[in-house]
């Protein structure tokens, strides 16, 4: 593009606030030059800009044949794939890019994000940090290395990460939005609106702001005003976002419905919210197989038997430290949680990635080439013992000297035997709920990487499979499980918190009851719930949307 003529046109059109004659200017460029490259870059931030983010990726993508060299092309195209879902397309053009231009600290932030957002901690914050090593001034590099921080359970570390982004760039919306968040956890409301509405007042199309705001809202402590309602539900309407923006928004819009009763036009909102879910997943090659999972669970059930655990007797740990609560999403997994860390000689490590990791070093290994349970039977004592020193020094890194720490990671039931082998000493929590219920919240709530969660027929499915795998471990491992009932935790919490805490091996303390006084993160879905004392009014939620249930019944086969 001419700089002097055509660029300048672009730049006046944009200071002036027309950002469609910005557009028609490098159009016209193009037209006579259309392997011009970094005017298909810029067309494309303009069409990106504009909500036209189909056309946009095209430009990039036209940038990258015309000049396959051109790194900021990849790195723009990595970030408006990932902020459609597609990670693993973003992720290749992020590394291109890193390759052609290792120096691009920009890059290196949003493939820590891609990193973070899939658990691979440990290189996140390698990205993060390289970033600021490249420029210690880049705000966004900052906040890159709080969400890490945050996924690792360095909340405090975490917050100093995210003041110093705001001392560098007090108008960083990602900043005060992510400090928002970070202060629900630590309980401080005030202080959490404020920098939520500092960041949905920097950046009014940014969604997130208003979901955290919308969390607060479920729970009765902030109040959407007329005019913000309205403005999310014009954000809903004009077309301008796309990916899981829509989604986060259609959730931050059913919850507003649902607080005041509306429960039919809360279950559409949810609803649009979970297709656009789908969608993403599926344009990803990610959506849920029950066919494969049903598979899995076969292999599973057919290795672990209980000779296979006699054969393997003395291949674990002696460490008592590793409470494994398990179960389904949104069946009690945080209480429970919160209940035995409010022990004094108990802790709590929150979603622990880290058995999954073992478990994928141990495929590594053994030279597994499908998936889990494949590699077990390979697996020697050198190998496991190894793994679960791994495991037992992450454990106590986030734990503690603690005498019991909880790695309250749900999906671990897929891997009971695994554990099982690891730590023989261990306890195991099953939380249990009714399946509508469990089903029902599964679906109400915004869980971007859970295949099955998007689809009520799915829920069931895999709500089958669980079920299924839960009875052969209760039946084949070689130590109890305990379960909890959530209803029956509700309606007699002291009896039921009492038999727990003594499952754990532990004595009794009354400040287990008052587990919601206990000032330690939580970062799920249940980190507002936590924070109260036990209600019962999630049991039978189901009947609020009955009507719309069927797809969910008959999965589960009622």
């Amino acid at each position: 593009m001419n700089e002097t003529n055509d660029s300048e046109r672009v730049r006046r059109h944009l200071q002036a606030g027309a950002l469609n004659e910005a557009i028609a200017c490098c159009r016209r460029f193009l037209a006579a030059s259309p392997n011009d490259a970094e005017t298909q870059v810029e067309l494309g931030l303009l069409l990106r800009r504009s909500g036209q983010l189909a056309v946009a990726g095209e430009c990039f993508r036209a940038a990258i044949a015309a000049r396959p060299e051109l790194a900021v092309a990849h790195r723009h195209l990595a970030e408006l794939l990932a902020s459609q879902g597609a990670s693993r397309a973003a992720e290749q053009h992020y590394r291109h890019a890193l390759q052609l231009d290792p120096f691009d600290a920009v890059a290196h932030v949003g493939l820590s994000g891609l990193l973070c957002g899939s658990d691979r901690l440990q290189a996140a914050l390698a990205h993060a940090r390289h970033a600021l090593r490249l420029q210690p001034e880049l705000a966004i590099a900052h906040v890159a290395e709080a969400n890490v921080l945050q996924a690792r359970s360095e909340v405090d570390e975490a917050v100093s990460a995210l003041q110093r982004a705001i001392t560098i760039d007090e108008h960083s919306a990602a900043a005060h939005c992510q400090l928002g968040f970070l202060y629900i956890d630590k309980q401080n409301v005030d202080e959490a609106i404020r920098c939520l509405e500092t960041a949905a007042r920097l950046s009014p199309r940014d969604v997130l702001p208003y979901h955290y705001l919308g969390e607060l809202h479920k729970r009765g402590k902030y109040h959407f005003a007329p005019e913000m309602t309205a403005h999310l539900a014009a954000l809903s309407t004009d077309g301008g976002l796309a990916g899981p923006d829509a989604s986060l928004l259609d959730f931050t819009l059913a919850a507003v419905e649902e607080q005041q009763g509306h429960y039919d036009a809360a279950f559409t909102a949810y609803q649009r919210g979970n297709e656009r879910l789908y969608e993403q997943l599926e344009t990803g090659g990610q959506a849920f197989n029950a066919e494969r999972l049903r598979r899995r669970v076969d292999a599973t059930i057919s290795v672990f038997d209980q000779d296979f655990f006699a054969q393997r007797g003395e291949f674990g740990s002696d460490s008592e430290t590793p409470i494994f609560v398990i179960g389904m999403p949104r069946s009690g997994t945080t209480l429970v949680e919160q209940i035995i860390a409010s022990h004094p000689e108990a802790n709590a490590a929150g979603e622990l990635g880290t058995m999954q990791a073992c478990v994928a070093e141990m495929r590594r290994a053994t030279g597994a080439s499908h998936p889990f349970p494949d590699g077990m039977t390979a697996a020697n004592s050198r190998l496991m013992r190894q793994l679960g020193q791994r495991y037992l020094a992450e454990l106590t890194r986030v734990g503690g000297t603690a005498t019991r720490i909880v790695d309250k990671m749900w999906a671990n039931f897929l891997i009971l035997g695994f554990i099982a082998i690891l730590f023989p000493k261990t306890r195991i929590v099953h939380c249990r709920r009714d399946a509508l219920d469990v089903g029902l919240s599964c679906y109400l709530s915004n869980f971007s990487t859970i295949a099955w969660a998007c689809r009520l027929e799915d829920i069931g499915r895999f709500y089958r499979e669980y079920e299924r795998l839960m009875r052969h471990w209760t039946d084949v491992l070689p130590m109890e499980i305990h379960d909890v009932q959530y209803e029956d935790l509700v309606a007699q919490p002291a009896e039921v918190s009492g038999e727990l805490i003594a499952a754990c091996g532990l004595a009794w303390d009354d400040r287990c009851l008052e587990f919601y006084k206990l000032d330690r993160p939580v970062q799920t879905a249940s980190r507002l719930q936590v924070r109260e004392p036990i209600y019962r009014s999630s049991v039978d939620r189901w009947k609020r949307y009955a009507k719309h249930l069927d797809p969910l019944r008959k999965a589960l086969g009622r």
